[in-house]
């Protein structure tokens, strides 16, 4: 089965945040959130327009609370992704509006 992804990538006190969206031709989705390397959350089901990631790390020492926002950007003919540390938008589509 042919698969399609978009890949996202920030970095947050030398930390890298990376976010992949997958998708098929049946329309099954996946998204995955990674820190340092290391899966914070997965998802996967069925088409969807937009899903939230969220997931809370110790980095540096502190407990750090990561969220990301995935949905449809340019009515519909892409998919963008924002990316929040502690509230704080630091990557992605920062000028999207879902």
């Amino acid at each position: 089965m042919v698969r399609f992804h978009t890949e996202w990538r920030a970095s947050w006190n030398g930390h890298p945040i990376v976010v992949r969206n997958w998708w098929n031709l049946l329309l099954f989705t996946g998204e995955e959130l990674l820190v340092d390397g290391r899966t914070v959350m997965t998802q996967r089901g069925w088409f969807r327009t937009s899903t939230n990631l969220m997931g809370s790390v110790l980095l540096d020492g502190a407990p750090t609370l990561i969220r990301v926002e995935i949905g449809q950007i340019d009515l519909g003919s892409r998919i963008g992704c924002r990316i929040f540390v502690n509230e704080e938008l630091i990557g992605g589509d920062v000028l999207a509006k879902f």
